[in-house]
């Protein structure tokens, strides 16, 4: 009878702790006003903006986000589209496939093509860059910033290569690989961390409460849609930069930190929308999440191991980038003479197994308009020797066979150690 006794008092005292807790970790009167009901398009953004965040200073995110608006502004890269400025200034996937251009991808991690390119990049830092600063560290953070744009960059312009050397030529521009390796930290880290979904149309939006690791695994396979949707993204940058700091974030994670925060979330201390109180008491990356991952891992090394094979087997010679010009000039009656004008209308590239012994302009008249006589003019802008890919080739590949072996281990369980939320 008295053993029955205290078991039943730890029974009680074990339901009072839960019941504290999940009380603590409900929808407080800030939350209601974002899930009761409908919202305002107001309302709706700023909903969007929150998450499960630990409790910390995260001043190097906000100072990342504004070198990116900075560099967006000063440089001219938020209007360039494809002006002659950016095949001038940021790196091709010719060009860091042969090994040049190294400085050229750290400065386009700051950069962007356009004003919704960077809003939508800079949305994703904001969410799960206070986070991952916050649980690694600032030199870990930035260690995996720059290690996950460095990797997704080669990996893109290795695959555009193989699989795309007409566009080889073309800027690659954006922060997205170096944030894409935030994301897959992010995955690892607050996989059970409340995140804010709003849909709905003009003046009217529902907002839902949706688990970190569903939002942004949905993220991962909208990569391969983008792939249908539109060339110009750069999506096996985005997964190449995911896994690289996924893998970083496992290897390079404080289990102390980890624990420290967790115990701090799990009594309430944290910032923005309460988790589940199920997410908190065990690991909540699950089954369907892993086998999204690993599925994307194994496409992703079966493309760069493919591309790899193509370029040591195929690609040999140079590759001779053109800038095109149009020329148009007019007769002037009052002068007496021709007033020519000169506008940038693109790039183009001729592949050719032996270099040039001269490269000079390559002109050619153009049908005239009235009285205004038009020139197309291509001038050689770069000059790549192919062979310098092999080495990218190996490199990466070898890299991603490394990557993937890492991704495996961490879902086969491993990633439970540094799970905060």
């Amino acid at each position: 009878m008295k053993n029955l006794t205290f078991f039943s008092s730890k029974v009680e005292e074990h339901n009072s702790e839960f019941g504290e807790l999940r009380e603590e970790l409900t929808h407080s009167d800030e939350e209601e006003k974002y899930f009761r009901g409908v919202v305002d398009p107001l309302r709706a953004t700023l909903c969007e903006f929150q998450d499960t965040s630990p409790i910390g200073s995260y001043w190097l995110t906000k100072l990342v986000i504004v070198l990116n608006i900075l560099v967006a502004l000063f440089t001219g890269g938020i209007f360039f589209i494809t002006d002659e400025f950016a095949y001038k200034t940021y790196p091709s996937a010719v060009c860091i496939a042969t090994g040049g251009c190294f400085l050229g991808i750290i400065f386009s991690m700051f950069s962007h093509a356009n004003f919704l390119h960077l809003l939508g990049n800079m949305f994703f830092l904001y969410i799960v860059g206070d986070n991952i600063e916050i649980t690694l560290g600032r030199l870990r953070y930035l260690i995996v910033y720059f290690v996950s744009g460095i990797v997704g960059a080669y990996t893109q312009a290795l695959i555009m290569l193989a699989f795309d050397l007409g566009g080889a030529h073309i800027p690659m521009v954006g922060a997205s690989a170096a944030i894409s390796g935030l994301i897959g930290g992010y995955v690892l880290l607050y996989p059970g961390s409340a995140m804010c979904k709003c849909v709905g149309y003009r003046y009217v939006y529902k907002c839902f409460k949706v688990r970190a690791s569903i939002y942004l695994v949905f993220w991962v396979l909208l990569q391969f849609l983008y792939v249908l949707i539109s060339p110009f993204i750069a999506v096996w940058a985005h997964l190449g930069g995911f896994f690289t700091g996924l893998v970083l974030t496992y290897f390079l994670a404080d289990r102390r930190r980890i624990k420290e925060l967790r115990e701090g979330i799990a009594k309430g201390r944290y910032r923005g929308i309460s988790p589940q109180i199920e997410d908190v008491a065990e690991g909540s990356l699950g089954s369907v999440a892993r086998g999204v991952i690993v599925f994307a891992a194994t496409v992703l090394l079966l493309l760069v191991v493919t591309s790899a094979i193509i370029v040591l087997t195929s690609l040999e010679g140079y590759y001779i980038v053109y800038l095109k010009y149009v020329k148009t000039c007019l007769w002037s009656w009052v002068m007496m003479s021709e007033i020519c004008g000169q506008d940038f209308v693109g790039a183009d590239y001729n592949f050719t197994k032996v270099l040039p012994s001269s490269l000079e302009d390559i002109v050619s008249e153009l049908p005239s308009l009235g009285d205004s006589r038009r020139i197309l003019i291509y001038k050689p802008f770069a000059i790549y020797n192919l062979y310098n890919v092999s080495l990218t080739a190996v490199l990466l590949s070898a890299t991603t066979v490394a990557l993937f072996i890492s991704v495996l281990y961490i879902m086969a369980g491993r990633y439970r150690d540094v799970e905060v939320v």
